[in-house]
């Protein structure tokens, strides 16, 4: 699924896309679950593995934790999961996340939280599509401004006031199928659908086995939860 080359690109760059890891059958199935948890307005869910079953499966499949322990060297499980549609004409089409680091809400030790994400439709800049600062997993935690995630009025996440000027956008395009990884401290947020088509991102938000951290979050709920059962 990997190898060295891929190992070395991520320790770099603080991210990596897994081309095809998914067939489109499995994410259309996967999608069609999914939306049987949602409404009209297609806000973000949390944690629907923990009710639904199939979406546990879909979460506790092997290919994703074994990428995962091969890239880091690690055994690992994850604390939360999250889904984001970005349905055209939704209230949250427009949601940009800004640019932000996912260890500022968790508050885990550098190198010990991580989150794959599955993509379960093409995603662009068009239509929400993911943006990097490659190599920026390497600074500490940033200044952030709070904003609340589920405002459809506002831009989401965290805001990190100043980005050093070392670091370069880099925009993704990613396929249907592709399983995107990225740590923890890189510095990363989403643009604006603009488009017709949907964003379907599935993010698993892992860490390290064993791994301590500070902030379980009113929302998230996090706790670990190991892949091997």
């Amino acid at each position: 699924m990997i190898g060295n080359r891929d190992i070395q690109f991520y320790r770099v760059n603080g991210y990596l896309v897994v081309p095809s890891l998914f067939t489109d059958d499995e994410c259309d199935r996967w999608i069609a679950i999914l939306k049987n948890h949602t409404d009209d307005s297609f806000k973000r869910q949390v944690n629907i593995d923990r009710t639904d079953d199939e979406i546990r499966q879909m979460v506790h499949d092997s290919r994703i934790y074994t990428v995962l322990e091969k890239l880091l060297g690690k055994r690992v499980g994850y604390l939360a999961t999250q889904m984001l549609y970005k349905e055209p004409d939704s209230p949250f089409a427009k949601h940009a996340w800004n640019p932000h680091q996912d260890n500022f809400y968790v508050q885990a030790p550098a190198d010990e939280y991580y989150s794959a994400t599955l993509i379960l439709g093409d995603s662009t800049p068009e239509n929400g599509g993911m943006y990097f600062y490659p190599g920026s997993q390497t600074e500490p935690i940033l200044e952030h401004e709070r904003h609340p995630s589920d405002d459809p009025n506002q831009n989401p996440g965290g805001k990190i006031l100043n980005i050093p000027s070392k670091f370069r956008r880099v925009d993704l395009w990613m396929k249907k199928g592709d399983l995107l990884i990225h740590h923890g401290q890189i510095i990363h947020g989403s643009t604006e659908n603009n488009s017709k088509l949907s964003r379907y991102h599935f993010c698993i938000c892992c860490a390290t086995e064993g791994v301590i951290f500070n902030n379980p979050g009113q929302t998230s709920e996090r706790k670990y939860i190991p892949f091997h059962d």
